[in-house]
């Protein structure tokens, strides 16, 4: 059996007495007992425990902030030494929807940091809590749990070029397709190439790009080398187009370096279940004509009424335009049933370009003036019904486009007149993407932004821009939403 560490009363006061006998001053006649009596249970090193309970310092942002950076680290400073296991159990960061945000917790310093998995969503409003759970390295709780809110502002971004020559003399220019939730992107190089007596003739090579590292995906005939790249999925599954001959159905997919055909004539999305949306030719007579489809694992679901595919998501549903007459109008392929999305009042013709989890639906509807001024086009989001135009950056902008949207409901495109800005709309409000750059950015005094393709859900965009320090140039850009440090 282990001994107690504890003496017993009677020893506590004669070991008390002899030190005080060493020590000058110490008398032994009449001297008050400062130790406990010799009654007393309580240990000399218990009447020292800490029995404080810790309190908030304060945070990171502050309650009630606005405008904060949707790369904010949350912090929360304490009074003394913490315990991180209760501080994990104890801390929670919810959106305006009441849905949790993923991340790391650190500690170190009475410091709690806690890092979002990816950037905050911009112009929401957030609550963070610290429960009372979180305790002391002693076992001391919270006395009272603690609740603050802040509303994030516009994002700051980073920006990388994507898919640049390594070749810097020959010409070629880059063209981005889409991107997935990591954060890899897709599209072509166009180079022009020499050919035989001193001619020369552009080719398309597809490629897949991702931390910096472009992959050429190659071509089924390397003689003649074209190729796109024109979606990608979770999975890093590549699907597009390459010239196979002229009787050949020149779709692919590439999986983990193969390319492989699927038998349609072109390829335009893939989602994270492997559907891929496309076309295929079918011959009546002497006619030849497209159907639409769906392709999974080697089937072929013929979408009924839909003209041509744009996109689809994880859902099934594809999006594309039908003909309402003579006119291609938006459309939606739903559980086998197409909808009709229409167009904005004066126009007759539309299209539909992306779809998100949640039923949203963007695109663009073309207009036709009767004075005989030049075609437009204006962008639009349709969710449930109702097709709203997005609005342009400015009065003065005379067209726009929508081309791309996550799962939030933030949508990237363009705004502009003879020139157009890339922008992206927050909750209805268009900002030109060229003002959100960081400032201290290598590329933000060369490049200009002039249209959003797509966008993830981590707030990544793809944009087509160029760059003055390149005479023609233009080139593809990844957006990243800057994290604080």
């Amino acid at each position: 059996m282990q001994r107690s560490s504890r003496c017993a009363p009677s020893a506590r006061v004669a070991f008390f007495f002899a030190v005080c006998a060493l020590v000058a001053g110490c008398g032994g006649g009449g001297a008050e007992s400062v130790g406990p009596p010799p009654s007393s249970n309580v240990s000399v090193n218990d009447s020292l425990a800490d029995t404080q309970p810790p309190s908030i310092v304060s945070t990171t942002p502050t309650n009630a902030a606005t405008s904060v950076s949707t790369g904010v680290l949350i912090r929360i400073v304490f009074s003394e030494a913490m315990s991180l296991e209760t501080l994990r159990a104890a801390f929670s960061l919810v959106d305006g929807d009441d849905r949790s945000v993923e991340g790391t917790i650190a500690y170190a310093e009475r410091t709690l940091t806690f890092e979002s998995r990816e950037a905050l969503a911009p112009l929401e409003t957030y609550t963070a809590a610290i429960g009372t759970d979180a305790a002391d390295l002693a076992g001391n709780r919270l006395i009272a749990a603690y609740t603050w809110t802040f509303e994030t502002g516009t994002p700051v971004y980073e920006i990388v070029a994507v898919g640049e020559d390594s070749n810097e003399n020959q010409e070629s220019f880059t063209l981005l397709s889409d991107l997935n939730e990591s954060g890899a992107v897709v599209g072509e190089i166009v180079r022009l190439l020499n050919v035989e007596d001193g001619r020369t003739r552009q080719a398309s090579f597809a490629f897949h790009w991702e931390d910096g590292q472009l992959n050429e995906l190659g071509a089924f005939d390397p003689l003649v080398h074209d190729s796109r790249a024109q979606g990608i999925n979770d999975a890093n599954e590549v699907i597009g187009w390459s010239y196979a001959g002229t009787d050949a159905q020149p779709a692919f997919v590439w999986r983990n370096g193969q390319m492989t055909s699927v038998g349609l004539a072109d390829a335009y999305a893939i989602n994270d279940a492997g559907q891929i949306v496309g076309y295929v030719t079918r011959v009546r007579g002497n006619e030849a004509f497209n159907v639409a489809v769906v392709w999974q694992a080697g089937q072929l679901t013929e979408l009924t009424d839909l003209a041509n595919p744009w996109n689809i998501n994880d859902a099934g549903d594809v999006v594309g335009f039908s003909y309402v007459d003579t006119a291609p109008q938006a459309s939606l392929h739903r559980s086998g049933v197409v909808t009709i999305l229409g167009t904005l009042p004066g126009s007759a013709m539309s299209q539909a370009f992306d779809i998100n989890e949640a039923g949203q639906v963007i695109g663009t509807s073309h207009f036709v003036p009767t004075d005989g001024s030049d075609t437009y086009d204006r962008a639009f989001l349709w969710h449930d019904g109702r097709m709203q135009e997005l609005p342009r950056l400015s009065a003065n902008d005379r067209a726009t486009g929508a081309y791309g949207i996550n799962d939030r409901g933030d949508v990237v495109g363009r705004s502009g007149g003879a020139r157009s800005f890339a922008v992206i709309w927050f909750d209805g409000v268009a900002y030109d993407l060229n003002q959100l750059i960081d400032e201290g950015d290598p590329l933000r005094p060369y490049v200009t932004l002039l249209e959003g393709r797509e966008i993830n859900n981590r707030g990544q965009i793809i944009v087509q821009g160029t760059d003055s320090r390149r005479s023609g140039s233009y080139s593809g850009y990844l957006l990243t939403p800057k994290r604080a440090r």
